[in-house]
């Protein structure tokens, strides 16, 4: 097994073919919602009540692959900084548990759509202004 990060490109096939076993990935956001790139500003910008984490199988496409674990948060006035620090730790520890099933072979994998999904690109700046009148921080 082999843990990846790499949050703004789609994995190769030549990086999925180096762990045979699988690799594993954190997204912060409770697949397969707010796949892409930054969940934290968009579950804030459109007003969501709760977030989260999923630790998921890669694939080749984007935050698409079966997911292993996931973990709830609630939002409550947070700033972007503050969901995005609490998103990463509670990631860190949801890959822990992921790996530990691994280890002891009783991971269970969930299905993660594409048809229930989300996918989010880069906020444009009429996305940040909205995100500032609807009174949202980033720190």
């Amino acid at each position: 097994w082999m843990v990846h990060s790499f949050p703004t490109r789609r994995s190769s096939d030549l990086l999925i073919d180096a762990a045979p076993q699988g690799m594993l990935n954190v997204h912060t956001s409770l697949l397969p919602l707010y796949r892409g790139l930054m969940p934290t500003f968009w579950v804030l910008k459109n007003d969501e009540r709760e977030t989260g984490v999923s630790v998921f199988i890669v694939d080749e496409g984007i935050d698409s692959g079966d997911i292993v674990v996931q973990r709830r948060i609630p939002i409550h006035g947070q700033t972007q900084a503050e969901l995005i620090r609490q998103t990463k730790r509670i990631g860190m520890d949801a890959m822990i548990e992921a790996l530990i099933q691994v280890r002891a072979h009783t991971m269970t994998r969930t299905p993660n759509p594409s048809n229930a999904g989300t996918y989010f690109a880069f906020p444009t700046r009429e996305d940040v202004r909205q995100f500032y009148r609807k009174g949202k921080r980033f720190f």
